[in-house]
């Protein structure tokens, strides 16, 4: 029986064969040689130790000059001393949940670590969602009287008082403030409204002895002083008050 090959059946078998003779030597080569003409020969691979010590140089003080080699993640910001980072993820949760709270007990944890332009920042967030608040306003008018800006803090305290009039503290630090101006009458009265709230204050009686000595009182100075030392044997009082 004698086969007979179409025109077109005889083109693909020649060009079949052609490709498949010309692909057979280049995978012999891979397979074979092309391993066989490192053997002997130094690889060259990129110089590590220099990329490395690229990337830390990018990575330096600008974070914005290492853009063009890996993406930057923002810094956080730093943890107050007196928040952990155990804390961290029940101060988000309350912050979802309870926000005055939040930046409340913030405003304290700045306040304590005596960083009061962030405290008050704190205060007044709480005072934005929660303009009645009493001890942010309090709290506040403490910080901006430790910033030395006292007739804010007067404010503040006043602010306090008015929806919490009956409160010795906040009496007792507006005397503090009154006194660092040297507003010595102004003084006394928030020092006696004070010990009128809390007669067993001692430390009302004793600042109330100071500013009585500023005004010149030396009998009303002393008297305050002796009942100060009654209540709190250990409270320091300025010797010149005898």
């Amino acid at each position: 029986m004698k086969l007979t090959l179409s025109p077109s059946s005889t083109l693909s078998s020649f060009l079949g064969s052609r490709v498949a003779a010309l692909l057979l030597p280049i995978l012999l080569f891979v397979l074979l040689g092309g391993c066989s003409l490192l053997e002997g020969k130094d690889v060259h691979l990129p110089n590590l130790d220099m990329f490395h010590e690229f990337s830390e140089n990018m990575a330096g003080e600008d974070p914005a000059d290492a853009v063009d080699y890996h993406e930057q993640e923002p810094l956080p910001e730093p943890h107050t001393p007196y928040v952990g980072d155990a804390e961290e993820h029940q101060l988000d949760r309350l912050a979802a949940e309870d926000p005055v709270i939040f930046m409340y007990k913030r405003g304290n944890e700045h306040f304590n670590a005596g960083e009061y332009e962030r405290a008050v920042a704190s205060y007044d967030n709480v005072l934005v969602l929660e303009p009645e608040h009493p001890r942010a306003h309090f709290k506040k008018g403490a910080s901006l009287h430790m910033l030395g800006r006292y007739e804010e803090a007067l404010e503040e305290y006043d602010a306090h008082l008015a929806l919490k009039p009956d409160d010795a503290h906040v009496y007792y630090d507006r005397g503090n403030t009154l006194s660092a101006m040297s507003r010595w009458n102004e003084a006394v009265d928030s020092y006696t409204r004070a010990i009128k709230l809390d007669s067993s204050y001692a430390e009302a009686y004793a600042n109330r002895a100071y500013v009585y000595l500023k005004l010149g009182d030396a009998a009303a100075a002393s008297q305050d002083a002796d009942r100060a030392r009654a209540l709190n044997p250990a409270i320091s009082i300025p010797e010149s008050i005898h």
